[in-house]
């Protein structure tokens, strides 16, 4: 006996579920989300914490990071990622400006926006080990088993929780990088930036060219996203709060933005 053929289904297909984006990435390749892994309102909730007091913010001086706590800028205007993925040159890493001029995100935008350390020495993340950032991740309470990861709700968690002033200082610099400055794209701390807060090390943290590292990030992570068009992790803030940035928007407009903090 031949087989019944299958029914016909009458009216209309069922509608296909699209995937939600998530954390800021689109899902769709070649098209990518206006939102971003960047986010200063997680550094606003800090500050606006019972729990972050003066002292805290104070320790945040002798590293040179007290600027990123001064963040204002909570929202960007629609369309503002998608502009920027369109408009960035690979080869130049620079964005268009008015008669073929163009600008380019360098150490003096992040050193006016923030005010982070411009010292002689490179910052580089691979000098630590595994198991010194795991015994760091520990000591900061963030890897309490050998599985433990340090997330970025793990770190806003302890920032609200933790008493110790210098233990704060240190998680706030881990969490300033990963939420805004330097954000990897997968919200889990990079444990490399507490071997720079060791006590062997942190007199000499302002000796680190901070401003370089979170300006090689930025333009890197513009690469990857005007290649992949599939995530953007960079600090897109530091691009529209940079002064006398002059830019277009999908209206042919021309805005120029000074902000200053």
């Amino acid at each position: 006996m031949a087989p019944a053929k299958k029914r016909a289904v009458k009216g209309k297909e069922k509608e296909k579920v699209s995937t939600p984006k998530k954390d800021g990435v689109s899902p769709v390749a070649g098209k990518p989300d206006k939102r971003h892994r960047s986010n200063t309102n997680r550094i606003l909730a800090i500050m606006e914490a019972d729990s972050t007091t003066e002292e805290k913010l104070q320790m945040l001086d002798p590293l040179g990071f007290r600027g990123v706590s001064r963040v204002k800028l909570t929202r960007l205007p629609d369309n503002f990622t998608e502009w920027i993925c369109k408009s960035f040159d690979v080869s130049s890493r620079s964005f268009p400006l008015l008669r073929s001029g163009k600008f380019r995100i360098g150490e003096a935008d992040v050193e006016r926006v923030y005010g982070l350390p411009r010292g002689p020495y490179a910052v580089k993340l691979d000098m630590f080990s595994a198991s010194q950032r795991h015994k760091w991740g520990i000591e900061l309470g963030l890897c309490n088993t050998r599985k433990g990861k340090a997330t970025l709700a793990n770190v806003k968690l302890a920032l609200e929780e933790e008493r110790d002033n210098k233990k704060w200082r240190d998680l706030f610099v881990l969490y300033a990088m990963e939420a805004v400055l330097c954000p990897s794209g997968n919200l889990k701390i990079d444990l490399s930036y507490a071997g720079f807060l060791q006590d062997e090390m942190v007199d000499d943290f302002n000796q680190y060219n901070w401003c370089k590292h979170v300006a090689d990030h930025f333009n890197e992570s513009m690469v990857e996203v005007v290649q992949s068009k599939s995530k953007f992790p960079g600090d897109v803030h530091l691009l529209f709060v940079s002064r006398k940035i002059y830019l277009f928007s999908k209206f042919g407009l021309l805005f120029h933005l000074w902000f200053v903090y």
